[in-house]
């Protein structure tokens, strides 16, 4: 059997990152257009019924992983994990999820036919993210990038074919990118090198989630965030979680650098032999963040402009929530990394506990702020969630700074 220990470093954490944030960039634009074109099309009661299936599919899918896949990577980064144990993991978590994929679609056909597709958004973005695992513990950054814009160019081409033959795009949208995914899952499989590929006919399954308890809290408290659309939906209507869901995405591009830069590091964090020396590793790179933060507020002050050009006058009321939005996703920006950074050096225990009352409170805040304002709300909510969540961050890295001052630099990582 054979880690991933010794093996070269392809690139720095700098130019990793900088491949990703173009390559997420670009894909995030490519399905922002998606999204825009729908909601056009179909208004925003029917749209609101189809950014609410594929929210309930991407909350699923963070459920089950439930941190398997980044507690993976720590592991195999650090040469703790080998490829046939993750293989042996992943076996287990594909099964449960092809189980859970059924027995969702089984029960929404009678019942809420509309929200079916939500098992196809789950099931692929599984088997996605699962099958980047390896590629992302051999630091191969600039080959995901690859495959992201892979993804989106292929839901892309399948969403324009659907719209040429006139087919309803309330179910178009999520199968363009669920093709798109699938496509980029076959390309994934065959970058990987031989040695990396998952042999699950050579390994009997075993618990995909030992270990990974905590990253797990934390990731399902992410997907719970997902939630927030078909919370405001119950409590605001269709119309609401339309107006909502229009312009929910389009911060997204931003976040997505503080994202890329956040996958690129975790490698280089987990084997370092302390977090200030991990930190000067990805130092150099953090003005990709800076650039993140100054689009953020650009897009704050130019969001009515933004929205009436893109969305004309029925979607007026969400210039509203995308300044807000943009608003709240600079302290995102930054609360990323520094979580990241901490579950990479083993702190994951206070990360998940900080992400849980953080989530918890925004969905107590779409909630009533979501039923006495609609869409305007859920932007309050999330502004309130990233600066609870930066406060905690910080206090939870500074204590981990003195934490791991005061212990021997090679168990660091290990707490």
């Amino acid at each position: 059997m054979r880690t991933l220990e010794g093996k070269p470093r392809l690139a720095s954490v700098g130019k990793q990152a900088i491949a990703l944030s173009i390559a997420t960039a670009a894909a995030q634009v490519v399905v922002s257009l998606l999204y825009i074109f729908t909601a056009r099309e179909v208004g925003p009661v029917a749209y609101g019924g189809t950014v609410t299936t594929i929210a309930l599919g991407l909350s699923a899918l963070g459920i089950v992983d439930f941190g398997a896949n980044p507690y993976a990577v720590r592991e195999m980064s650090s040469g703790r994990m080998t490829s046939l144990e993750y293989a042996a993991r992943l076996k287990r978590k594909l099964l449960l999820g092809i189980m859970v994929a059924a027995v969702y679609a089984a029960i929404c056909i009678p019942f809420a036919p509309a929200l079916t597709g939500a098992a196809a958004i789950f099931l692929s973005g599984l088997v996605f993210q699962s099958i980047l695992v390896p590629l992302r513990a051999e630091k191969r950054g600039g080959q995901i990038a690859m495959l992201l814009l892979v993804e989106r160019i292929v839901a892309f081409a399948t969403f324009a074919l659907l719209v040429f033959f006139d087919a309803s795009l309330a179910w178009g949208l999520w199968l363009s990118l669920v093709v798109g995914t699938s496509a980029a899952s076959t390309a994934a499989w065959f970058s990987i090198a031989t040695w990396g590929r998952p042999r699950f006919w050579r390994v009997k399954g075993s618990n995909p989630w030992t270990g990974a308890r905590y990253y797990g809290i934390s990731a399902v408290a992410l997907s719970g965030q997902q939630l927030d659309l078909p919370a405001l939906a119950f409590v605001g209507g269709s119309s609401a979680a339309g107006l909502y869901g229009a312009v929910n995405r389009w911060t997204q591009p931003m976040g997505l650098f503080a994202s890329a830069f956040s996958s690129a590091s975790v490698p280089f964090v987990a084997s370092a032999k302390d977090l200030r020396s991990a930190l000067r590793h990805v130092s150099k790179s953090a003005w990709l963040l800076l650039v993140a933060v100054l689009v953020s507020g650009l897009m704050a002050w130019a969001a009515p402009r933004i929205v009436t050009v893109l969305l004309g006058d029925a979607f007026e009321s969400s210039a509203t929530v995308l300044r807000l939005l943009a608003l709240g996703t600079i302290p995102a920006i930054l609360n990323q990394p520094m979580a990241t950074a901490l579950q990479a050096r083993g702190h994951d225990r206070a990360v998940a506990l900080t992400f849980s009352v953080s989530v918890a409170a925004q969905l107590i805040l779409v909630g009533s702020l979501g039923h006495a304002y609609g869409a305007v709300g859920a932007g309050l909510a999330f502004c309130a969630l990233q600066t609870i969540l930066s406060a905690s961050l910080v206090t939870v890295l500074l204590r981990a700074f003195r934490r791991e001052s005061h212990v021997p630099a090679e168990g660091a990582g290990l707490l």
